[in-house]
């Protein structure tokens, strides 16, 4: 039997997708962390907030954005990014660093 999009057949018109179309079909993807380079996204994060200086709060702000993006969305990390910043006084053009660096390690999903 073909996996995919079929018609039920049993009086009606409703349209179903088989067992294996319903673990993959996802319509709300949204841009996550790519967790085959989560190690390497965590080295790259605590290397540029050690530029960045948020103080003791670096280690908790580095698992904040990486529970966000592997979790929620990318978008969400990009917000929280900017109201940390915001709250320790950091140049804007550190955040868009961090920013980049976000969006160089995310994946559709």
């Amino acid at each position: 039997m073909a996996r995919g999009f079929r018609k039920n057949t049993r009086g009606g018109q409703r349209n179903t997708y088989s067992k294996y179309e319903k673990k993959t079909h996802n319509p709300e993807k949204k841009r996550r962390l790519d967790m085959g380079r989560d190690r390497y996204f965590r080295l790259d994060l605590a290397e540029k907030l050690k530029d960045v200086n948020f103080g003791e709060q670096s280690n908790t702000v580095q698992a904040n954005i990486t529970a966000k993006m592997s979790k929620h969305s990318f978008d969400e990390a990009v917000e929280y990014a900017k109201t940390v910043g915001k709250e320790n006084s950091i140049p804007d053009g550190k955040i868009d660093e961090l920013i980049s660096l976000m969006r160089k390690y995310t994946k559709w999903r």
